[in-house]
């Protein structure tokens, strides 16, 4: 489920679309993820606090 919530908002096709793009002019392209980790008593104060 997580990654599904991650793909979904990273946007892995756009990503290709820049990689196939830098790729044509000889240039290499290299991607990071940063996660933020948010904590609560619950999940839904979680998501609520995420959102």
């Amino acid at each position: 489920m997580i990654l599904d919530i991650v793909s979904g908002r990273i946007g892995l096709e756009a990503a290709g679309v820049h990689l196939t793009r830098a790729a044509k002019h000889g240039r290499a392209m290299r991607f990071g993820v940063r996660l933020n980790l948010i904590v609560r008593d619950t999940d839904e104060q979680a998501w609520a606090a995420a959102t």
